[in-house]
Formats: structure tokens, sequence, C-alpha cells
């Protein structure tokens, strides 16, 4: 099977989908001193794989990312690594290498990310020959660092500020790049070189199809091994159109965060790209008018080596994992699931429901793993509804904490999506206490001071838990149980592994409680919610909670 390297470097109509959540995304969250956790980063990175996104940048490869980075890249053993360093700035290219030298598995040949600040406002107003003269020493290094190791170059040029540079700079820095590399690469490593070429809306200026223009100036340097990038910001709310409009104009490579996280107002939304190239392939299209509706003899459809079906799962990864919810109605992956509301349009659908012919309803969430048949958020649902819908989302409760939780939402009432009726009505702890309690006396696993018991009797003491440098505490708790119940039970790569993990702290101090959470899978899925005043016995009460929610308990009869 070709990879996707193989795939896009002989397929001019292959569309490349480069996803920065890891470095753009993390650069944009949105309070000083937010910082995303380990186990979130390798979660993203691990979803995104599966999703078989073409790149995957992991972030910076100097020291002060290398936590980050150093934990995701062992997962990403079909996507390329991208490792992000500045043309100026040796070091960081050097490291960035050595990252990827390191560390990249399966043969993933890894790439450097190398930024080029080009317009003014990010130049600072740089004379452009010395901006000229920075990229040409950066490029240079990159290319010794290939020969000195014997593979093909494989180099992002960021240029940065692009939809503010003078046109004429960004055609002579490609030229350039072009025939360095060409007169510092051994000739047996040219044939297989990947070079690309981002064009950048660095701070979202672009409006009314610039990028476009820029790429249509560009596209007669590229060839089967040169191609051009964009990579658009969203603060006039412009980074889909102008992407897209770049794509037509002959880019074949997207950059962009899956729900559109990032700096400021964000990058483009990875999701609403790909659902509208996929869209653009009449094949994708089962009803006959919207198909007619969607045509565009001026479109030529590209492929793409991503998992649709898996964009709904890894977008609402990337959202937990950056502290927030999938929107409601994000296009193409919202939990709305492409229903209409309510009024005319809806009552129009359910009349056209019988045929199958969608009156008003263009895009089909199926395609992109929305699950289906969701429960209605209402205040009227009670205690019943809640466990159904609770249930949907992989969350067991006992009745009379659904019934608490119904009379809480009913006071309040109004639209929200499960995912914000979870955080605001579930995810809090006088909540998790009473689910704790409630649920006491049908658990299995249970935690009494510093014990972890399974059925009464000792699993694992927590203060004297002493973790080796590769250990983790759920690693090592999985392993116990693995051990006492003879099943396969592994926090990595077996079907039993912690899924979802975040932890927060309210706002009053070392006293303050922290709420973890966290969803196990063995073959089926359970999320569990834990509270304490210890970040790390909350992860355990989470832990516990999942486990003890599973129904592998009711078959072993354990």
């Amino acid at each position: 099977m070709p990879t996707a390297k193989e795939i896009y470097q002989k397929d001019p109509d292959y569309l490349r989908i480069f996803s920065t959540d890891l470095r753009d995304g993390r650069q944009g969250l949105s309070k000083e001193g937010d910082k995303m956790s380990r186990e979130d980063a390798v979660l993203m990175a691990r979803s995104l794989n599966d999703f078989r996104a073409d790149i995957v940048e992991v972030g910076f490869g100097g020291p002060t990312d290398s936590e980050i980075v150093q934990a995701v890249i062992p997962h990403l053993t079909h996507s390329t690594v991208g490792v992000f360093a500045r043309d100026g700035v040796t070091e960081e290219l050097e490291q960035a290498f050595d990252v990827i030298q390191e560390l990249v598995v399966n043969e993933n040949r890894g790439r450097i990310c190398m930024l080029t600040k080009t317009g003014q406002r990010v130049s600072s107003g740089l004379p452009e020959q010395v901006i000229v003269d920075r990229m040409t020493a950066g490029t240079k290094r990159v290319a010794q660092l290939f020969n000195e190791t014997g593979r093909p170059i494989d180099l992002y040029t960021y240029f940065e500020g692009a939809s503010e540079a003078p046109p004429e700079l960004l055609h002579a820095l490609m030229q350039e790049s072009k025939r360095i590399i060409h007169a510092e690469m051994k000739p047996e490593l040219l044939a297989d070189a990947d070079l690309t070429y981002g064009i950048c809306d660095t701070n979202g200026s672009a409006r009314r199809g610039k990028l476009a223009r820029i790429t249509r100036l560009l596209m007669p340097e590229t060839n089967e091994n040169v191609r051009l990038a964009v990579h658009a910001h969203n603060d006039f709310g412009l980074a889909l159109s102008e992407s897209l409009a770049a794509i037509d104009a002959g880019a074949r490579q997207v950059d962009g965060c899956m729900g559109g996280e990032g700096e400021r107002y964000g990058n483009v939304n990875l999701s609403a790209v790909i659902g509208n190239v996929y869209y653009d392939d009449p094949s994708h299209v089962e009803h006959d008018r919207v198909r007619a509706a969607l045509a565009d003899p001026e479109v030529t459809p590209l492929r793409m080596g991503v998992d649709v079906s898996r964009m709904y799962e890894v977008s609402h990864v990337v959202a937990q994992a950056f502290g927030e919810d999938l929107p409601f109605k994000a296009p193409f992956v919202g939990p709305v699931g492409g229903k209409s509301g309510a009024g005319m349009h809806n009552a129009e659908e359910m009349r056209a429901g019988g045929s199958g012919d969608f009156a008003f309803k263009t895009v089909d969430p199926r395609h992109f793993g929305v699950p289906e048949g969701s429960t209605a958020m209402h205040e009227m649902m009670g205690g019943a509804g809640v466990r159904k819908l609770l249930e949907e989302h992989h969350i067991i409760v006992p009745r009379s904490v659904a019934r608490r939780i119904a009379a809480s939402y009913s006071e309040v009432g109004g639209q929200m999506s499960p995912g914000q009726f979870i955080e605001r009505f579930v995810r809090k702890p006088d909540i998790i206490r009473h689910i704790e309690a409630e649920s006491a006396s049908q658990a299995h696993l249970k935690l009494s001071d510093s014990r972890v018991e399974l059925n009464g009797k000792l699993l694992l003491d927590l203060d004297e838990v002493r973790l080796g440098e590769d250990e983790t505490l759920m690693g090592l708790l999985c392993a116990k149980l693995t051990e006492v119940t003879g099943m396969e039970v592994d926090v990595d790569d077996s079907t039993f592994r912690a899924q979802a993990y975040r932890t927060s702290e309210s706002d009053h101090g070392a006293d303050a409680d922290v709420i973890s959470e966290m969803e196990v899978v063995n073959g089926e899925r359970r999320r569990g919610f834990g509270v304490d005043k210890k970040n790390s016995r909350a992860n355990v009460r989470a832990f516990l909670a999942a486990v003890n929610s599973l129904s592998f308990w009711k078959e072993k009869k354990i």
C-alpha cells in the first residue's frame, strides 16, 4: 500500500492535510499560563494519526517544547512529523533535525518546517536582502543536515506574512530556495526531495481572494517535487474562503487546526476545508437534488488521504484537549447532526423523510462519523432522559443522581450541546461525589485513604508507589488489574486504556477541589469523573469510576 508521501508526490490532484493543532493551536491557548497536558497532547496525536492526517506539526525543536514533542512523536506512525524552527536561528534548525533523527519511528521521514519572515509587520521592516540572506543560510543548513544522513530533503518553508509581502519578494525567495537545494543536495537525494512553500496569512488580513492571487503568481515554480501550501488565519472570518480559493488556484496543501483553534481568532478550520473538498466529488452525494445544487464545472475534485468517517471523533478529541466542547453547530461535525431546528424547513424535511429525499439537508453527517439518534435536550426530559443522554456519551450514573441533575437542568433549561450540559450539570464536585457515594455499594474498585481496593482486598497502595522513568500511575493500575483479573489491560495499546483525560482546578487556591475526567475502552467506552484535593487521587478516582461502570464486571462475575 503506498504511503501518503508516495501518493502526494505523484498525484497533482492530491490535497495534503497539515494539522498544526499541536503547534499553532497550542500557541492560541486563550489564558496566560494555559498549558496542554502531556496526556491530552498524546491523545490528540494518536487521534490525528488514526484520522490519517498527512502531516502533523508537533511543535518546536528546542528544549522548551521537548516534553510534548518527545511524547507525541512515537504515536505518529502514519502521519509525517513536522518540527518547527526559524531560518535565522541555526541552533533551532539543528535541534529540530535532531528531534526528527532520534525520535521518528516506522520509517517516518519527518520534515523541517522552517519559518521565513517576509511581510513588513512580521519582519519588522527588515531590508529584503536581509530576508533573502537569512532564508539562504537556513536552507543551506537544512540541506547539509539531510546530506549528512543520506536522506532526501523534506522541507516546508513558511513565508510568514506572505499576504503582506511584495509579490516579487516571494517569487525571488522561492527561486533562490530551489537553486540552493539543487546546488547543495547530493544528486541521488534530489529525485525524492519534497519541497513545500507556504503562503501564510500570518496576521489574518487576506481578503477578496488575495491568497489565490499569490498562489497563481507562484504556480509556475511548482513541479512534482515542489508544491504550494496555504496557511490562513481567521481574523476577518475569511480563512475558509481564502483557503478554498487558494486550493482552486493550485495550492495542494492546506494548514490549519481541526476546530479552527490558534492565535487570536484562530487558524482555518480543517474540518470545514475537508468537508468542502469532500463534497466537490459528486460520487459522495447520494441525492440527485443535492448533487445538482453542488455541481460546479469549474472546480476540480481533489483526492485526500484522511479518513473522513473519523472526522467527528478527531474533532471531538481535539476540542477536549483544548478544554472546549465541540460546537453544537460546527460544520460537518457538530453534534446537531445537520438537523433543522424547527419551523418551515424542519416540517418540510419531515414530510420528505419517507422518500429519503432531503429537502433542506445538504450535508450527510453520517459520512463524517457524527453519532445518530442523539437524545434531544429538553428541560422536561426528567431523570430517565438524563440517564439515556449520558449513556450515549459513555457516562453511567445512578437513577437518584440523574433525577438530581434533571431537577437542576429544569430550573435553567435552554438549548445547549450535550458537552455543555455535561460540563455545566455533571462535571461538578457535588455531583461527582454523589455519583461515587450512590455507586459505592456496586463498586468493585474503591479508593480508601491511599489504598486502592478490589472487592475489599488491597490492589495498590498509592503511598508506596515509586514510578520509574517511563511509568505512569494509570499504567501501573492497569497492570495490576491485568494481574489480578486476567484481562489484557494496558493504558496505551490494548482494548482497555485511558482515552480522554483532563484535570482542572477552581479559583480557590491550594485547598481547591481538583476534578479529573477519564474515558476507558474495553470493547465499550466509559467515562468517569473524580474529585479530590490532590491531583493524583482525583485521577485515580476518575479511573476507578470509569472502570467500575464497565459491563465487564457483570460478565466476568469477579
